[in-house]
């Protein structure tokens, strides 16, 4: 009768062992992922980026918190999320504004039984690396020795008859006028362009007239801008001119659509004016995001 007794009673323990540790059962962590798999992007320096993704919980959600992590360290973005419609699958969005440099996005996401998981997702900036071209030097328009163009490409100056067979590299037109005197242009200005050249081969008569942006931007320090930094974007504001140049101008431009060197962030220091006619030359330094 003992015998049986005790074995009654370790049937009972391992019933209630097995009961207990049924109720025990902990579900997976927290599982995230960023909309089609993708976890990095690249975008223009300045741009905004907005992030999608999903989080599946079977425990169910208690807590969503999003991080940004750049050079300086990491940052929390907003105020964590605590409430959802579906705690077991919940779409997120998150949006980057004006991305400089570099930025990793952390999405960390906790359950209600106390477990973390964590992504990474990077955005990259465009033009983290820089070519430099010094002393360019471009002659007005009626200089007959050194071309009025310029090409962000591969850093040459174009004489006009070339410049038309290669319009779609040029960038920036210099001339000097008696109202705007030194002026950088982009060939798509022909109202003033065709002020000054009149040959058969002035901007107006190119296959691609380049609509580049420009902006003068003396406080910008051109030492500053090296290989892993970034070049500032030009300003709403930024026009297809800069007129009355002087030496020590810091003058930002971004290439238009259609130049064969897209889309892209430069900045040029004027180090050498010479003349005030037709026949005048500016020399300057220029950089310019790859």
């Amino acid at each position: 009768m003992k015998i049986l007794k005790s074995l009654v009673l370790v049937a009972l323990v391992a019933v209630a062992f097995t009961s207990c540790k049924k109720d025990e059962t902990t579900l997976p962590a927290p599982v995230i992922s960023f909309a089609n798999g993708i976890n990095t992007a690249n975008v223009n320096a300045g741009d905004d980026h907005e992030i999608n993704g999903n989080i599946v919980s079977e425990e169910g959600l208690s807590e969503v918190k999003y991080f940004k992590v750049t050079t300086t360290g990491e940052t929390q973005i907003g105020q964590a999320v605590t409430s959802f419609t579906n705690a077991n699958a919940y779409d997120f969005k998150v949006n980057i504004q004006d991305v400089t440099e570099e930025t990793g996005i952390k999405v960390m996401a906790t359950d209600k039984k106390n477990q973390t998981s964590a992504l990474n997702f990077t955005i990259k900036v465009n033009g983290a690396s820089i070519s430099s071209y010094n002393n360019i030097t471009l002659g007005a328009q009626t200089n007959a020795t050194i071309g009025s163009s310029f090409a962000s490409l591969n850093g040459l100056v174009y004489n006009l008859t070339d410049a038309k067979t290669n319009s779609d590299k040029i960038d920036v037109v210099f001339f000097y006028g008696t109202t705007n005197l030194a002026t950088l242009s982009a060939p798509s200005n022909s109202t003033l362009l065709d002020q000054v050249f009149t040959t058969a081969s002035k901007p107006s008569t190119w296959t691609v007239q380049n609509g580049t942006k420009l902006e003068k931007r003396n406080a910008l320090d051109f030492t500053t801008i090296t290989t892993g930094t970034q070049i500032p974007s030009v300003e709403t504001t930024g026009t297809s001119h800069v007129s009355s140049i002087a030496v020590g101008d810091v003058i930002l431009f971004r290439t238009a659509a259609t130049s064969a060197f897209p889309n892209k962030n430069g900045v040029l220091k004027v180090i050498a004016l010479s003349g005030t006619s037709g026949t005048s030359t500016i020399t300057f330094n220029v950089k310019i995001a790859n």
